[in-house]
């Protein structure tokens, strides 16, 4: 049984709940279980640096279309404002 004391998580939970329409109990235990899927996704992804690294040297090989600056390019002038 789990018993939280923490007034701040039972507002959560009862804010989850009523969003979701559903009981907190179930509030809790989806989004504990959507939790652990989410960390279950990410340890069962490796990350491959290897197919990372080839995609960062096609990249890299592209040719620039535009030599602008990202201030110029977004119009910032020197002090940072929108021209």
């Amino acid at each position: 049984m789990l018993t939280i004391e923490d007034p701040e998580i039972d507002r959560m939970a009862e804010e989850l709940a009523r969003r979701e329409e559903v009981s907190v109990a179930d509030a809790v235990r989806r989004a504990l279980a959507a939790r652990l899927g989410a960390r279950a996704e990410a340890k069962a992804a490796p990350i491959d640096r290897e197919a990372i690294r080839r995609i960062q040297e096609r990249v890299a090989a592209l040719p620039v279309l535009n030599d602008r600056g990202d201030d110029e390019i977004l119009g910032y002038d020197e002090n940072g404002a929108f021209r």
